[in-house]
């Protein structure tokens, strides 16, 4: 069995390399590009910035709106067929498999909607403008076209009135409301492709951007057939019901891979993934946002009243602010950042038909482009019997203000010797808090197993037994922070130019610390050093993995030196876990996307999401439905959640997760017996056992469906044909002929 892991690990590796050489040189490029720092970008006051001066043009009454009858068409690929109006200077795309023309504005709408192809903010002087293609541009008469070679280019002057626009770049002033980019359009393998190159956006001295939207009415409607829907990537995912009259609380506004600590301290909802996608009737799209998903955000907008549409889009953050543009407070200055994103905005549109027409077809065909794109793995579990068992072991925390022994080493073999006795066969024994500094760990450069947890001799036997059980230890650490311990040349600096701390949750704040901590964010170049440091001291290390606490869930721009932006240092990030994936297994927390290609393992991934659910806006799992049978995944620890954690967790194909200490200090209190492994174990063990039997051969299994078949019941299904159906309900239900007991789950072949 060893040998068989063996060889499955080195097949692993030898794949995702495959695919890291696809993206390791995107990695290089970016950084290279990289420039010293810049001027500050200075200060907008808040009145100001809350207070977006429209540009739409009060007279304009044409350009809002597609006449199928004048496309021109540009070329062909597969089954679809892009088109220009040269009215609006957008685009359609005909999918010819239904006859279905995807358009980049409304066919039915009005100068009231304010439809349009692209819009931006812009900051100058002092103020912030919005623009958009068709008042500013096309209406303007600034917007041109050209054909080359089957690739369409459009090319935008936008500005604030006619006469700003009528201006050559060479004869701009300082301030004026200017800007002019171009988009690119083909057609790859019948998809489309709009890509734009930020290096070439050009505006007035004393300007910029501050975000680009794009494409944000392609696909919109005023009406929705049943079973309609727009896919966004919030948690899990979800889907807006366009077909249903409830009206959503608020739009959705989601920040590719979270927000930004070097910038703004303003949370806002994040996406692990760039995806997202619409269905109206037998056809839908699904698109994948390629290049510039670390400055991306995803919007969705529900049509709730005459002349609104259902529309998702994506926006992409050129020059950041310290609050998100158009939601300030009103009460606090905001600061602008003096650096510009100059990479490249890359959309993938895929277009799907009858049965693909679902978000089970969506998952399907954004698999299949991020295999091609490099960014998964094209692997799949075989071979594999049980269901991981995640044990997460706290060795030792210093938050609490001393250095406080939770588990030591021979206290974890304890734990897990414990737990195989009651049946757990394939335990993932994933210990924190065993380096320097404990929970918050000292510079990764330096950081070594922590003598207070006991001698090496007793970390060497814990290791040695978990090899003989044939189980997996997991040494987890920081790779992209540091408590402590860290100079400061190697500390990243935010946009004030000072130290950029962020901030963490802290995972035992009922037990000990509080609720969140402060630790220092590493530069790129410090983060890529100390890692090959880490690496060298523990690669002695007789441990089956290593598990990463933090680069799969933050991503921060770096100010100090060499400006590194969240796209650069996400390319980065993936690198080095291809670099510590090498000859050993890799968990990774969080998991956002550009860290999947060399993880084997993803713990805290979301079961959920974040806006409040309702007749109109639902969760789903789809991105589980992108992971399941490629590599395993667990949420949040289950022993800090109530029942529901654990029927969601069979529900979205989920491995039992628990986090457990052997002993709180003795303050702690009632608050904190959650943690304490002798509390929990004996129902861990059971539901484990109970979800192993089940559910163990569906490890490698595609998941291929989802859907709501009674109130409080849902049922996956596998390519295996098999189908699992959860109740949240208190009492039983029975659906089909399958009655599912109360708060349970059951399984059908």
């Amino acid at each position: 069995m060893k040998d068989q892991k063996n060889l499955q690990r080195i097949q692993k590796y030898l794949i995702r390399a495959v695919s890291a050489a696809l993206v390791v040189s995107a990695a290089c490029a970016a950084l290279a590009g990289c420039t010293g720092r810049k001027t500050d970008g200075g200060q907008i006051a808040a009145a100001d910035f809350a207070s977006v001066v429209s540009g739409a043009g009060e007279t304009c009454s044409s350009g809002h709106a597609m006449d199928a009858e004048g496309l021109e068409f540009v070329a062909k690929s597969g089954l679809a067929e892009l088109y220009l109006d040269p009215d609006t200077m957008t685009v359609a795309v005909k999918d010819t498999a239904k006859n279905k023309t995807w358009t980049a504005l409304p066919s039915s709408g009005s100068h009231e909607n304010g439809a349009c192809a692209f819009s931006m903010s812009l900051a100058a002087g002092g103020k912030v403008y919005e623009l958009n293609s068709q008042d500013n541009s096309v209406a303007f008469g600034t917007a041109s076209s050209s054909v080359e070679n089957g690739i369409l280019t459009v090319r935008y002057v936008m500005a604030l009135d006619q006469t700003a626009a009528a201006r050559t770049a060479d004869q701009l002033a300082e301030g004026d409301v200017w800007a002019s980019f171009a988009v690119n359009y083909s057609l790859t393998y019948g998809s489309l492709i709009a890509e734009i190159d930020c290096a070439s956006v050009t505006t007035a001295p004393g300007t910029s951007v501050l975000e680009l939207h794009v494409l944000g009415s392609f696909g919109a409607s005023d009406t929705a057939q049943a079973g309609d829907f727009m896919l966004v990537p919030d948690g899990s995912g979800a889907v807006i019901h366009t077909d249903s009259t409830q009206a959503m609380e608020s739009p959705v506004s989601l920040r590719v891979y979270g927000s930004d600590p070097a910038i703004s301290s303003v949370a806002e909802n994040s996406a692990q993934m760039p995806i997202f996608g619409v269905k109206q009737g037998d056809a839908a799209f699904c698109t994948l946002i390629e290049q510039g998903d670390a400055v991306a955000r995803i919007h969705a907008e529900k049509a709730t009243a005459a002349g609104t549409l259902n529309r998702v889009w994506s926006s992409f953050i050129l020059t950041d602010t310290s609050q998100p543009v158009g939601q300030g407070d009103g009460t606090t200055d905001v600061r602008v950042s003096g650096e510009q994103y100059t990479g490249k905005i890359r959309l993938c549109y895929r277009f799907l038909s009858d049965s693909n027409a679902s978000y089970a077809g969506m998952a399907i065909a954004a698999r299949e482009q991020l295999i091609r794109d490099g960014v998964i793995a094209n692997y799949s579990i075989e071979g594999e019997e049980t269901l991981p068992f995640v044990m997460t072991a706290v060795g030792s925390s210093d938050l609490g203000g001393s250095d406080q022994k939770l588990t030591t080493y021979s206290q974890a073999q304890d734990m897990v010797r414990q737990l195989k006795a009651k049946g757990a066969d394939n335990i993932y024994l994933r210990y924190m808090g065993a380096l320097s500094g404990g929970y918050a760990q000292e510079d990764p450069a330096d950081a070594s197993l922590r003598l207070s947890l006991g001698g090496s001799g007793d970390f060497e036997q814990l290791a040695a037994y978990m090899e003989s059980q044939n189980l997996s230890l997991f040494l987890d650490f920081h790779m992209i922070t540091a408590a402590s311990g860290v100079s400061s040349i190697g500390r990243a600096a935010g946009a004030d130019g000072g130290d950029l701390t962020v901030t963490l949750p802290n995972l035992l704040a009922s037990a000990v610390g509080g609720a969140e901590y402060q630790i220092y964010a590493l530069t790129a170049g410090k983060s890529d050093s100390a890692l090959d440091a880490f690496l060298k001291r523990t690669e002695d290390y007789p441990i089956a993995g290593y598990s990463v606490y933090d680069a799969g869930s933050l991503l921060y721009s770096d100010y100090s030196g060499s400006y590194t932006d969240r796209q650069a240092f996400a390319s980065l990030i993936s690198e080095q876990l291809t670099r510590t994936a090498y000859d050993r297994a890799l968990m990774v927390s969080g998991g956002n996307l550009y860290t999947l290609r060399s993880a084997d393992f993803i713990t805290g991934i979301p079961l959920g999401c974040a806006y409040a659910e309702s007749e109109a806006y639902e969760s789903v799992p789809f991105l589980q439905m992108l992971l399941h049978g490629a590599l395993d995944y667990s949420g949040d620890p289950m022993n800090l959640d109530d029942t529901q954690a654990l029927l969601r967790s069979v529900e979205y194909g989920a491995c039992p997760n628990y986090i457990w200490v052997y002993a709180l200090p003795e303050e702690t209190g009632e608050e904190g017996a959650a943690f304490l492994f002798e509390s929990s174990v004996n129902d861990a063990s059971r539901f484990y056992i109970e979800v192993n039997d089940a559910l163990a051969d569906l490890r490698g299994a595609r998941m291929t469906g989802h859907e709501k078949v009674a109130d409080g019941v849902y049922m996956t299904e596998y390519d295996s044909s098999s189908m699992v159906y959860v109740n949240y309900n208190e009492e039983d239900v029975t659906v089909d002929g399958v009655t599912i007991p109360a708060q349970d789950f059951i399984r059908i072949n």
